[in-house]
C-alpha cells in the first residue's frame, strides 16, 4: 500500500468536520464523518441510462469501498457502514478490493 495514499486519506479525513460528507463520483458511494469514524451512508442506484451495467456499477462500488476501507484504516481511521442501511453494504466487506479481471 502506497504511503502517499495513506497520508492523503488521513488529510482527507482531517479536512471533514463532524457530519461532513465525501463521495466518490465514479461509483456514487457517499461517506460521512461521524466522530472518529468514516461511515458509508449511501450508494447511487443503477439506472438504465448509465453507460455501465448494474453489475459493473456494483463491482465498482465494491472496489472503491475496499480501497477506501484499506487506506483509511491504514491511516488509523475506522471505516464502516451505517447500521440502519444494510441494503447499502457492499458484498465485499473484507476491506480488500475484488480481484481485477484481465
Amino acid at each position: 500500500m502506497d504511503r502517499e495514499h495513506i497520508e492523503w486519506s488521513r488529510r482527507q479525513f482531517a479536512m471533514l468536520k463532524d457530519g461532513g460528507v465525501w463521495g466518490i463520483p465514479r461509483s456514487g458511494i457517499v461517506f460521512q464523518r461521524q466522530g472518529d469514524e468514516l461511515v458509508l451512508i449511501d450508494r447511487m442506484p443503477h439506472t438504465q441510462e448509465m453507460p455501465v451495467t448494474a453489475r459493473e456499477l456494483d463491482e465498482q462500488q465494491q472496489a472503491d469501498w475496499g480501497v477506501v476501507k484499506a487506506h483509511f484504516e491504514a491511516a488509523g481511521i475506522t471505516v464502516k457502514c451505517q447500521k440502519d442501511q444494510k441494503s447499502l453494504v457492499p458484498k465485499n466487506l473484507s476491506g480488500r478490493a475484488p480481484a481485477k479481471r484481465d
